[in-house]
């Protein structure tokens, strides 16, 4: 049932008071706020002025025979030539580098199997320099999914999502770029209670090293699988890969990598009900207190205007203690038809990790997966890497306005001589969210956009492939 009450707004004020998000004085620009964390609580870009930077790149499939491909992207938005050093460590055999010169105003992809081939291979990215914005893609034919790699690594790491039926396969990647030895635990809340198997508690993950983990031959048969990797000793990077082969209706694949933190609050920019789309929101709380959860959806309202109240809807959602929940957004008759935008929101404060799940639908069967781990910080700036546009790849770039007062964004491709607008500013409300198709405005693969506006917002990217059905959908990676 939907419950219709408190604006986004209001919402917006109880997180401005937990440090969450930014001043409602719009801040300077490239300012974002952690709160209290020690490290970025997602992927964020050093700044300029930063003498090194290093981004983690937890793992990707790269085998020799090129039936699926791993790369990294580096894109390098600032005006100065930047050294760089690439280490890509294979799940077996040794490491290799490759030097590189990040030209100005330049984005570089290599194919990680090029340089060291495996089933797997986790990369590192060390650049003279700071600016610099990294991601990893898997692809598949047509289809490729990138996100961004990890810019700090951790003693824990949470999923939200994951399942382990008879067509699915759910891989996880840890990637230890330190010279000791970490010793990890893996604790799991299933559909059929918690779990933690045997073989993965005091699990070794040696020095300079990526250990490939198939969740599904521990946690077998599961429709609902979150997860807590916490390590005893040491820290790490964790990726995961998630598979369905197509036996019992789904088909594709989903990779990114984990939250290092729990948060109250989590915004995820693109949603949408329509009928070729099924989405919902999973909350996993893995504390030991109930957490008592709003999930918010927003429909979009005209460029410009302000969200109307009375068409959101607020659904509460109770999650015991190291336990999953969800929210069916599809099958709630109450939710506008359309785009919409969703914030997952703590009402009593006990911190959790939220991911959207949005699958595309075709006649014979769900044929594109995607499952999103929502943004916890809002900026003024932002970069997507690796996306572009064709016949047949659409992207998407969806912006929420997480402030009180109108925001005005520009949207702007890179090109050898810096950015090249694209189109008009769009206005987009307090609490309001607009989406442009990319399509509409150039066709160019691959194309990395770079999203500025006078206010706080949250950028999502989503790439929708007609030729092969499938789809990705990612943050982008807030600029400092």
């Amino acid at each position: 049932m939907s419950v219709h009450r408190l604006p986004i707004l209001l919402l917006f004020g109880g997180l401005l008071a937990a440090g969450l998000v930014i001043d409602q004085d719009p801040p300077p620009p490239d300012e974002v706020v952690f709160g209290t964390a020690t490290a970025p609580v997602q992927p964020v870009a050093s700044p300029v002025t930063a003498a090194t930077s290093t981004w983690f790149c937890p793992g990707v499939p790269a085998p020799p025979d090129g039936s699926v491909a791993g790369f990294v992207t580096i894109t390098n938005p600032t005006e100065a030539e930047l050294p760089a050093l690439l280490t890509v460590v294979p799940n077996e055999g040794n490491p290799a580098t490759r030097s590189l010169t990040l030209a100005p105003h330049s984005t570089t992809s290599i194919n990680l199997a090029e340089v060291a081939p495996a089933a797997y291979v986790a990369a590192q990215v060390d650049i003279e320099g700071g600016g610099v914005v990294v991601e990893q893609s898997v692809a598949r034919g047509e289809i490729r999914d990138p996100s961004a790699c990890a810019t700090a690594a951790a003693a824990s790491w949470y999923f939200a999502d994951g399942v382990t039926t008879r067509d699915a396969r759910l891989t996880y990647l840890l990637y230890n770029p330190y010279p000791d030895d970490a010793i990890v635990d893996m604790e799991f809340a299933t559909n059929e209670g918690p779990f933690s198997p045997q073989p993965l508690q005091g699990l070794v993950v040696r020095a300079n090293s990526v250990r490939v983990v198939d969740i599904t031959e521990q946690v077998r048969r599961r429709t609902a699988v979150a997860a807590t990797v916490s390590a005893r000793s040491g820290r790490l990077v964790l990726g995961r890969i998630q598979t369905f082969d197509g036996s019992e209706g789904r088909e594709g694949f989903t990779s990114g990598v984990a939250a290092p933190t729990t948060a109250p609050a989590w915004f995820f920019p693109d949603g949408r009900r329509v009928p070729q789309v099924s989405e919902r929101v999973i909350v996993f709380n893995p504390g030991d207190e109930v957490a008592e959860i709003d999930i918010e959806v927003r429909p979009e309202s005209a460029e410009g205007d302000e969200p109307d109240d009375a068409l959101a809807t607020v659904v509460p959602l109770s999650v015991a203690p190291f336990s999953a929940g969800q929210y069916d957004i599809t099958g709630d008759v109450g939710v506008v038809d359309g785009l919409h935008s969703i914030l997952v929101t703590s009402a009593n404060g006990v911190p959790v990790v939220a991911e959207r799940v949005m699958n595309l639908v075709a006649d014979e069967g769900t044929r594109g997966v995607s499952s999103l781990l929502g943004s916890r910080v809002a900026a003024t700036r932002w970069l997507l890497a690796a996306g572009g546009t064709s016949d047949t790849v659409v992207e998407e770039v969806t912006v929420l306005n997480t402030g009180d007062r109108p925001a005005s964004v520009r949207v702007s491709r890179l090109d050898a001589d810096g950015f090249v607008e694209l189109g008009d500013a769009l206005e987009v409300a307090a609490g309001g969210v607009v989406q442009l198709r990319v399509n509409d405005e150039i066709t160019e693969t691959p194309m990395t956009l770079l999203v500025e506006a006078d206010g706080p917002i949250v950028v999502e990217r989503g790439l929708i492939f007609r030729e092969e059905a499938g789809t990705s959908r990612q943050l982008g990676v807030p600029l400092t």
